[in-house]
């Protein structure tokens, strides 16, 4: 197997800034995160990179985002078997949904 090719540091920068970006305007879990990126055309495995990068410096936080999103569906009158299915589906693992 074959490491991944650098990106060209202006690319890397890019898709560091584009993803500094969607999380300065809500949390994301990282399935939503990946796939806004995957959909403005940066590489997967630059994605993935920068995903594991965000988690170590806790600007990526899924329990965060569970919380954060389970209290605005609560707000809005969402029942706690809703919110528990929309997290799952949002690619939350089940232990940080419960």
């Amino acid at each position: 197997m074959t490491k991944p090719k650098a990106l060209p540091e202006d690319e890397a920068q890019q898709l560091r800034r584009t993803a500094l970006n969607l999380l300065a305007r809500r949390e994301h879990s990282a399935l939503e995160l990946r796939h806004k990126l995957l959909v403005r055309g940066h590489a997967e495995a630059a994605i993935d990179a920068e995903l594991a990068r965000l988690v170590e410096e806790d600007l990526l936080n899924e329990g965060r985002y569970a919380e954060v999103y389970a209290h605005s569906r609560a707000d809005r009158g969402y029942g706690p078997l809703r919110i528990t299915r929309d997290l799952r589906e949002r690619g939350v693992d089940p232990e940080t949904v419960e």
